[in-house]
């Protein structure tokens, strides 16, 4: 019997010794729905950069990495077209400057052994990976036993640039890409020698340019709304340099003391800022600008904007005034056509006499003026906000009074030539 117990303790200690051997220490990203990463000439980077997720996976494979998009300074075109948050710290090409990148990584070693954090830069077609220093010390990115540490994780572009082949990105060639692959991985040791790529450990692919858009939109008109403006643009698909990076749509406002209308120019050069959130990129069309104080002229431009927080040139600039349109319509007291010449005109006077002193002494009159306030009011802001729509109302509105007017004048000529020929006989 004790023989039997000792051979079953014996065999639970096994298995579980057995389980730790086997397990695999990883690397990963804590909330891939969280994730952030910096890149700036600050030796803490707190400038963000964008970032694909992985296309499947949480990052373990060389084929669905996250996709890092690192802006590159190069001259004043870089400065000057960038949303970048502080363009002074823009990250530089190599050897213009030290850039430094920075992630928040969750190892997790749950062997029997201790192990160390690596990182290599792939250096040929092969999954070949090649270690290159961190700023981390040793202390920090070493992981005990059954351990689970989050590690803000960093390097400079220059320390990756002396294992892998950085010409196109250096200070002295201009209008480049280039990209590079990046693996963390675990190790005994503080790894010099190249590496093969495994699943346990995070694939990171840095994409990195200086190429800014060429081209800009074409500001056709700004149509009014409640609490906001309507742009029509055109010739986004002028704008070039955008690759397959094409991110977002950037509006552009000019301070309130500037009410002219402005020609194209850089982001960089031009007075104002942002407005509102960045939107859905598009390449022409409506773009609606939500969230807008009514009756404050707002003179706005647009541009596109790539993954690397590159923008192509401002549109051409419009001034209008967001409006609370059903109230103006309601106060004019004739909505469809109030909204069809969209300000004071004498033809409104005509129809307002045709409802005031014929309509509203019938009872179908009054049922028909009662049903028109009714329906009319969400009709009457697609008619407002529509060029074509409201051309057509006053073209209506027009060719209705004439037909109406029109037995009258056939009236008046008959007694006008009747009363002619009448006179002459006589």
């Amino acid at each position: 019997m004790l023989l039997g117990k000792l051979l079953i303790v014996g065999s639970l200690l096994l298995c579980f010794q057995s389980n730790n051997l086997w397990a695999v220490p990883n690397i990963r990203i804590p909330d891939l729905a969280l994730v952030q990463v910096f890149a700036s000439t600050e030796s803490d980077p707190t400038m963000t950069v964008f970032h694909d997720l992985p296309a499947s996976g949480v990052g373990d494979t060389s084929g669905s990495p996250l996709v890092v998009y690192i802006p590159l300074d190069g001259n004043d075109d870089q400065i000057n077209n960038t949303l970048f948050g502080n363009p002074s710290v823009l990250p530089k090409k190599i050897g213009a400057g030290t850039t430094t990148f920075k992630i928040v990584l969750r190892l997790t070693n749950d062997s029997v052994d201790q192990t160390i954090l690596n990182i290599g830069v792939k250096e040929n077609t092969e999954n070949q990976f090649q270690p290159f220093p961190l700023l981390n010390s040793l202390a920090s990115r070493t992981v005990p036993a059954n351990t689970v540490i989050d590690v803000i994780v960093s390097f400079t572009l220059d320390s990756m640039c002396t294992e892998a082949d950085c010409a196109d990105i250096q200070s002295t060639i201009d209008d480049r890409d280039e990209t590079f692959e990046l693996h963390f991985f675990f190790d005994s040791i503080n790894q010099t020698n190249t590496h093969t790529g495994t699943q346990n450990g995070f694939y990171l692919r840095l994409r990195m340019s200086d190429r800014v858009p060429q081209g800009n939109f074409e500001l056709v008109n700004l149509i009014k709304g409640d609490e906001r403006l309507t742009g029509q643009i055109i010739n986004g698909d002028q704008i070039t340099q955008m690759g397959n990076d094409l991110y977002r749509l950037y509006v552009h406002r000019y301070p309130e003391a500037i009410i002219t209308e402005q020609i194209s120019r850089s982001v960089g050069t031009a007075a104002g800022s942002q407005q509102g959130e960045l939107l859905a990129a598009q390449l022409s069309g409506n773009v609606t600008v939500k969230n807008l104080v009514n009756g404050v002229d707002h003179n706005l431009a647009f541009a596109l904007m790539n993954k690397y927080q590159f923008v192509s040139k401002l549109s051409n600039s419009k001034v209008a005034s967001a409006e609370d349109i059903l109230g103006l319509l309601e106060a004019q007291a004739c909505f469809l056509l109030s909204a069809g010449f969209q300000k004071e005109h004498f033809v409104l006077d005509i129809f307002r006499g045709i409802r005031d002193s014929f309509l509203m002494r019938f009872d179908w009159g009054r049922l028909f003026v009662n049903s028109y306030y009714r329906y009319a009011p969400p009709i009457a802001g697609i008619i407002y906000q529509d060029p074509v729509l409201a051309a057509l109302v006053r073209f209506g509105a027009v060719l209705f009074l004439v037909l109406l007017a029109a037995p009258f004048l056939f009236l008046f000529r008959y007694y006008w030539v009747h009363r002619s020929t009448h006179v002459k006989w006589h």
